[in-house]
């Protein structure tokens, strides 16, 4: 949750107003379309996507757009995908810790399953991983004030 606080904290120190789009699946060609509606009736300059995978559409419509990454758009998708860092640019990305998860959940299951069933909580930590998509050293902002 410390990035939804920084988030947050950020939006309010720079008086921001975001866009959102909520999509139904994340599927590239659902995220292109939203990535488009998006780009016609907002200022956009930065994405954050539910999925690395809905990220594959933002960079479809941004180079179907010759929108530079990270120039004029940064992006920043979820989940650490073995493809994310192959992306060019390479795709900044939250790294969720699934295999972690994973093998946790499998280890509960089997204890559940040769014992009662206890409510444990897990927690797992998240990082944010920055690559080159959301490295803004040239930021050239695509619509001037």
């Amino acid at each position: 949750m410390i990035y939804m606080r920084e988030y947050n904290k950020a939006i309010a120190e720079f008086s921001l107003i975001p866009s959102y789009y909520q999509l139904k699946e994340v599927a590239p060609e659902e995220s292109y379309l939203a990535m488009k509606s998006l780009v016609e009736f907002n200022y956009l300059d930065v994405v954050l996507t539910a999925s690395d995978e809905a990220a594959l559409g933002i960079y479809r419509y941004c180079y179907d757009q010759n929108i530079r990454f990270p120039d004029e758009m940064a992006a920043v998708g979820y989940s650490n995908a073995k493809f994310s860092q192959y992306l060019t640019p390479s795709l900044s990305t939250v790294d969720q810790r699934s295999r972690q998860i994973d093998i946790k959940a499998i280890e509960m299951l089997s204890m559940s399953q040769r014992h009662s069933s206890h409510n444990n909580i897990q927690t797992f930590s998240s990082s944010l991983i920055i690559r080159e998509s959301s490295n803004r050293t040239n930021y050239e902002p695509r619509h001037k004030s």
